[in-house]
């Protein structure tokens, strides 16, 4: 997967100053809203990616937004409903 670097950003201090003055709830709905659409870029290489027995796995792949101690954080990945997805994204403790 090929990364760009983006070096020249501009606007920061409009954005900042939208963030600080900004209701909450605007902030809050803006930031999940452009989390959700970076996960999306996770999403489609996981779909691509993923080991194909039966489809599954592939269709349970997807994105959940969580607030957490005042941060708000994406994840990406198979749920429990597909359990072999979650060792092949986590690994198992085997005991031999």
């Amino acid at each position: 997967m090929d990364v760009e670097v983006v070096t020249d950003i501009s606007g920061l201090e409009e954005l900042e100053e939208a963030f600080t003055e900004g209701s909450k709830r605007a902030v809050k709905k803006f930031l999940r809203r452009v989390e959700m659409q970076a996960a999306n870029v996770l999403v489609k290489s996981a779909e691509e990616n993923v080991p194909y027995l039966t489809g599954a796995l592939e269709a349970d792949i997807h994105r959940q937004s969580i607030v957490s101690d005042g941060a708000l954080t994406v994840r990406v990945g198979p749920s429990q409903d597909t359990f072999y997805g979650l060792i092949q994204e986590f690994g198992s403790l085997v005991s031999g």
